[in-house]
């Protein structure tokens, strides 16, 4: 759904802001003057940087784009959309500046309510948005795909490229790594391999914790390449992984932080390809149903989709250098 225009109006109000400056008659709010509001925009992981213009008309072009934006949700607004507002809403923000945040997610419900929209707090005081008459949320939509914009889009063939062309140890470093840390994974402690008879199948050992305070360890099998299980590559692809997840069962982590040695409760079998039906069978068929339970598969489709939705950081290698303008208008020579 698409937000009214008076809705989008009020809204560029709030973010241009009325609290410590002349401005609008929004106090509940902070005030952004030009350079606040590039960093509005950037902290919403968004590339619009403001041009000098009248405040309020820019952010209001800024939110009719997002406006017409693609949305998860018919019955919510886009994706776009709801990031800032969210971003507007931040608890930090509203405590640097000494505000009123009840104060102000009033103010921005009585702009939400002509379109049937309700902004609400959840236990860990993140601002979420629900339909009135639909009942949906965007609590829900954390972990659904969504449609990628034009620049999503460009992100996600530019990681596709790069693993291509990226080694086995690069894949690791530069992409799992950072983004198992943005996903609340610790202590990522990659193997390497230099030292391949210290392995026992893992590639990355890494452990996670639960909201209980308890943690659950975790093994990684990396390759590049593509895992099937046809013709001569069973014998050198489907069936080395097999050796390697029965290994990684079964000898526990040394964990330094508490010195002592930790099973595997889960393995993650990682693909920069693709991971056949075939090869997932076959995997199947020959693991017990015990050691069975606790793999998870990730193939390259998976893992761009996961990359983009959290907004990892692009490689080094993957970033095009932008070509640079010369003025020869007034050359000095």
């Amino acid at each position: 759904m698409q937000l009214h225009t008076r809705t989008l109006t009020d809204l560029a109000e709030m973010i241009c802001g009325a609290a410590g400056g002349a401005g609008f008659e929004k106090e509940n709010f902070r005030y952004r003057s030009s350079s606040y509001l590039t960093d509005f925009f950037t902290n919403c992981d968004m590339e619009y940087r403001h041009d000098g213009s009248t405040r309020k008309a820019w952010v209001f072009d800024v939110l009719s784009k997002l406006n017409a934006g693609p949305a998860s949700n018919p019955q919510l607004p886009p994706g776009g959309i709801i990031r800032v507002i969210q971003e507007l809403m931040d608890a930090g923000d509203f405590q640097t500046h000494k505000l009123d945040r009840d104060a102000a997610l009033v103010d921005l419900n009585r702009n939400l309510s002509r379109d049937g929209i309700q902004a609400y707090l959840d236990g860990a005081s993140r601002c979420h948005l629900r339909n009135d008459g639909e009942h949906a949320t965007t609590a829900s939509l954390r972990l659904q795909r969504r449609a990628w914009t034009d620049e999503e889009i460009k992100k996600r063939k530019a990681l596709s490229d790069y693993l291509d062309i990226a080694s086995e140890d690069d894949f690791i470093e530069e992409i799992l790594q950072p983004l198992f840390q943005q996903l609340g994974f610790i202590r990522i402690t990659p193997a390497g391999h230099r030292d391949k008879a210290r392995e026992y199948g893992k590639d990355i050992w890494m452990k996670y914790q639960l909201p209980t305070m308890h943690f659950l360890y975790f093994g990684v099998q990396v390759k590049r390449t593509k895992i099937d299980s046809a013709g001569k590559s069973r014998n050198e692809n489907v069936a080395e992984i097999f050796n390697q997840v029965t290994m990684m069962l079964g000898h526990p982590i040394w964990n330094p932080e508490t010195n002592k040695q930790n099973l595997v409760d889960h393995v993650f079998i990682i693909s920069a390809a693709d991971i056949t039906k075939q090869a997932k069978n076959w995997l199947g068929q020959n693991l017990d149903q015990a050691s069975r339970r606790h793999v998870m598969f990730m193939d390259r489709d998976d893992l761009l989709n996961l990359a983009v939705s959290t907004n990892l950081r692009l490689p080094t290698d993957a970033v095009t250098p932008q070509p640079v303008e010369w003025d020869t208008d007034d050359l000095p020579f």
